[in-house]
């Protein structure tokens, strides 16, 4: 199963009062203590132990409603079909109408869980149980944690001690699932399949035996898997949360019996109702000591003799879908027709896809009829041999004939359960040819029949792929601790909580003592040095990358004499800017210091000094303001895309260490200029970038950039982690006339980025040249939220009072995070909105968009509306510049204009007055806008949301 109740229960009662010591498993001597059990005696559930779920879905942390309960389950449990009669538990399934406020269901069933009332971290946990044979029954018998603290499904984790399909009762399956919070998660999974004679109709003991680092699953006390090997992520994060997180917490029990969904598909007319889920019995236990975890690493495997071997480095054969593809409709086709070494096109009839594909000199098309229920409806599958340790780079191109989704992965067949050993990615794909790609260690034990899936499910719009390559890259440094550290989530401290990385949990420290120990405890998380003489204890994190502003410094601290410590913060050479000393307690005390750098520091530590034994956790170190510049650093994660200066952006020739190419490269003055003589062999051979572009996960962002060449040539668009993974590939066709060029793409996952123009040789060669780039943006789409009040500017605010009438009028409708981020810069679209709500201008008539406001631009009506009203204009080349942060000497400009206030008649231009200068001093003395002190009148400065604010509120009250 996959997902449950979002909302935790009230705290833990463990159930061990006095119950009995029992040893499990003849074949070992290990003794397990009882601590729960239910033998389902009498007539009624037992409340004390277990609670009963209604429903088909739940809410998740966003307050949204998820049908299906994530899983496309198509019944609603029903406090009815849970039974307890004959010392059993029945969840029985029927076909029944029920109705509520969420929907009307066809079927019922029933579900309890024990959260709330029984859960525990670590232990053996059994259930003896009679299954429902049947197609679309999907029996469970699994744990979730009882509180999320690594975060949502499933980077909390999921433990799936039995899971069935009734239409196949040879089989149960058992996984664990894990990694980040949907959809990066992962999976990891095998089955069982019953001795001749036996199925899951009868009744079978399935249990899990939990220990520290280790999962190990039984049938009848039979092992057939044992796991060691999993992750925990969090974006915020600069690294994975420490092993064996996610299992390392309590989780509690779940019984279901499912009907439909994913796992085993629907109903048919031959499925039989009312059939039940019977349970004997429910017991859990624990023993007095545990195995030590052993931190997973895994080290390249040799390759199993007599696999399938890689041709010029390609694991994959026939890349470009020339030779056969075997069609698999029904499951005796994937019986008898599957190909061990070609492609095959899969379309199980279990799934309800329909579909063809054809092949051509762009690869293999698929069409499809009927797109099915999951993304695996539709198939491209091959079989790969994938080594234990080593990294994978699996890349390949695709268009469609409109935008679409491709599920990619790379995993087992079914004799593995289907584990995941790639991450499962969502690609964006357009309707121009682009390259995809997708980077991942094989941490599993070696598969030489792991599956690479293109599935192309949930979709009737036609799809081609070609060229697809799996090949295998250097390993990728999982901490990279060297690296400058910069804010993460405001924070400039990395692991702060002491919980990430290595399983010793001090990853991004650094602890010297002659005289002390320094270690990270299990149980406290609390980074604890134990003094054995006297001395000092040093705790530090180099390497810290810190703007100039304001800060905040936050720890905390403990004692065993209430001894003081002392925090400091040194820059380059030891250069010290702050040394400060406070008083660890004998109990955990929150602390905290402030500090102003005047000017940024590139390589700043920050150090803590200990003279007596004690502990350090939660350090955190913010700088004021830098929550609303990360709002809008994350809406426009590029940064001087306007090439004022050289800041930011890096060029590569590949000519100056190896090949032909040559080219010489300007920045700065408010263009990238590339004189390139020769293109070399490859496109990357000449780059212009910007690396460290951080995008998030499920956000849509769009990329736009004028370009222009002396001579007419082809260049490409990419945005790739350090990986080399695309979330973006766009070849861009340039000519003198330049053109104004933009892409729009979805982010699977959070990461870290780059975003390259390749001026290579992405066509042939091309004759000497000249490449101009100008006016860069990168912008992440932010849907606006309605009200007149925002987490971040409300009555208390000093200037509330002012602007409450725009407010109220639905001038400003904020962001969909519920703020209005008054501190970050307007840009000219933002403002173009704000005014023609504010003096309720029509929508404008004109047919003829701006070069970069296509037509079909959201927005487009409020700027055509304000050019024809005069109040904004674009350049000579018909381009509005949306994304440009508006200065304040144009918002001078635009409001005289719009609201008719009139020039200053006391102003006389001086030699070094800029060309607004007028209309800032026009504003000014009318008490419109104020100056920045000492008589500047900031003309070139930018204007912030709610500065912009306060002039109109102000304009529309003349």
């Amino acid at each position: 199963m996959k997902k449950t109740v979002a909302t935790a229960l009230a705290s833990t009662l463990v159930l061990q009062a006095m119950l009995p010591t029992v040893v499990k498993g003849e074949e070992t001597d290990d003794m397990w203590k009882l601590t729960f059990e239910d033998t389902f005696e009498g007539t009624t559930l037992d409340k004390s132990k277990w609670s009963i779920d209604q429903g088909n879905g739940f809410y998740d942390d966003n307050g949204n409603w998820v049908p299906g309960w994530g899983n496309e389950e198509l019944q609603s449990y029903e406090e009815d079909n849970v039974i307890v009669k004959d010392g059993m538990l029945h969840l029985e399934g029927r076909e029944e109408t029920v109705s509520n406020d969420k929907g009307t269901y066809n079927f019922t069933s029933g579900k309890i869980h024990s959260q709330g009332n029984f859960s525990q971290k670590y232990g053996r946990f059994e259930a003896s149980m009679s299954l429902p044979e049947g197609q679309g029954y999907w029996p469970a018998f699994w744990m979730m944690p009882e509180d999320d603290k690594y975060g949502g499904w499933a980077a909390s984790g999921e433990i799936d001690i039995m899971e069935a399909a009734g239409g196949r009762p040879s089989h149960i399956g058992g996984a664990i699932h894990y990694g980040g919070q949907w959809p990066n998660n992962r999976f990891t999974a095998k089955d069982y399949y019953f001795p001749e004679g036996i199925d899951i109709t009868d009744f079978n003991e399935y249990a899990v035996e939990w220990e520290p680092g280790e999962i190990r699953w039984y049938v009848n006390d039979e092992l057939f898997q044992t796991l060691n090997n999993w992750s925990s992520e969090n974006a915020n994060n600069a690294a994975n949360f420490s092993y064996p997180a996610p299992f390392d917490q309590e989780f509690h029990l779940i019984l279901n019996l499912a009907i439909g969904g994913w796992y085993g598909g629907n109903p048919d007319e031959t499925t039989e109702f009312n059939q039940a889920v019977k349970v004997d019995y429910v017991r859990a236990y624990e023993m007095d000591e545990y195995r030590e975890p052993v931190e997973p690493i895994s080290e390249p495997s040799e390759l199993p003799e007599n696999t399938k071997q890689p041709v010029d480095g390609n694991y994959l054969y026939d890349p470009s879908f020339d030779g056969d593809i075997s069609s698999i409709r029904t499951p005796a086709d994937l019986e008898s027709s599957f190909s061990e070494d070609g492609w095959n096109f899969v379309y199980l009839e279990e799934f309800g896809a329909d579909a063809t594909f054809s092949q051509g000199e762009d690869g293999v098309t698929i069409d499809a009829s009927a797109s099915g229920s999951q993304p695996y409806s539709i198939q491209l599958i091959q079989n790969a041999t994938v080594g234990e340790g080593r990294w994978y780079r699996l890349s390949f191109d695709a268009k469609a004939e409109a935008a679409r989704t491709l599920n990619v992965k790379v995993g087992a067949g079914p004799e593995r359960g289907y584990t995941a050993y790639s991450p499962t990615r969502d690609f964006q794909v357009g309707t121009d040819s682009a390259r995809y790609e997708l980077v991942f260690q094989m941490t599993n034990e070696t598969d030489p029949r792991a599956r690479v899936e293109l599935n192309a499910g949930l979709s009737t719009v036609p799809v081609t792929i070609d060229n697809v390559v799996l090949e295998e890259v250097d390993a990728v440094d999982p901490y990279n601790e060297d690296a400058p550290k910069t804010a993460i989530a405001g924070n400039h401290i990395y692991n702060g909580t002491f919980d990430q990385g290595r399983m010793d949990r001090t990853t991004f420290w650094q602890f010297e003592s002659d005289v002390a120990t320094g270690v990270v405890p299990e149980d406290t998380r609390r980074f604890t040095y134990t003094f054995d003489g006297a001395g000092e204890a040093e705790l530090m994190q180099p390497g810290l990358v810190l703007p100039a502003g304001d800060y905040t410094l936050a720890f905390n601290t403990m004692s065993d004499a209430s001894a003081p410590i002392s925090v400091s913060v040194t820059g380059e050479n030891g250069v010290e800017l702050v040394n400060e000393s406070v008083t660890a307690p004998t109990s955990a005390q929150d602390h905290e210091v402030t500090f102003t750098l005047d000017s940024a520091v590139d390589a700043a530590a920050l150090t803590f000094v200990a003279t007596a034994s004690g502990s350090i956790d939660n350090v955190s170190l913010m700088r004021e303001g830098a929550e609303e510049e990360e709002a809008a650093g994350e809406r426009f994660p590029l940064l001087n895309g306007s090439f004022e200066t050289d800041e930011h952006w890096f060029s590569h020739v590949q000519g100056q260490f190896d090949g032909t190419s040559q080219a010489d490269v300007t920045v700065g003055n408010g263009k990238a200029e590339l004189a390139i003589g020769d293109v070399g062999q490859n496109p990357w051979d000449i780059q212009l970038f910007q690396e460290n572009v951080a995008l998030k996960a499920g956000e849509t962002y769009t990329l736009t950039f004028d370009v222009a060449s002396t001579v007419d040539r082809t260049i490409e668009a990419v945005i790739e982690n350090a990986s080399y993974e695309r979330y973006l590939s766009e070849e861009v066709a340039v000519t003198a006339a330049g053109e104004t060029v933009s892409f729009t793409f979805d982010m699977p996952i959070s990461d870290t980025t780059a975003v390259k123009f390749l001026a290579g040789n992405v066509d042939g060669e091309v004759a000497p040249h000249t490449l101009t780039f100008e006016n860069v943006s990168l912008e992440m789409h932010v849907e606006e939220s309605d009200g007149v009040s925002f987490s971040d500017f409300d009555e208390s605010h000093a200037s509330y009072e002012e602007v409450a009438e725009l407010l109220e009028r639905g001038i400003v409708k904020g962001f969909g995070d519920g703020t209005m981020r008054p501190g970050q810069s307007i840009t000219r679209m933002e403002a173009a909105i704000l005014l023609t709500r504010v003096l309720e201008l029509a929508p404008g008539n004109d047919t003829e968009a701006f070069m970069d406001v296509p037509l079909d631009h959201p927005s487009l009506d409020y700027v055509l509306a304000v050019r024809e009203a005069g109040i904004f204009s674009g350049s000579p080349f018909n381009q509005f510049f949306p994304k440009r942060e508006l200065v304040r000497g144009e918002a001078a400009a635009i409001v005289l204009r719009a609201f008719g206030v009139p020039y200053s008649t006391d102003f006389t231009r001086g030699e070094n007055d800029d060309t607004f200068s007028h209309e800032v001093q026009s504003l000014v003395e009318a008490e419109l806008m104020i100056g920045r002190g000492n008589g500047d009148l900031a003309v070139r400065s930018s204007i912030t949301r709610l500065e912009f604010l306060l002039l109109l509120a102000r304009a529309d009250k003349m």
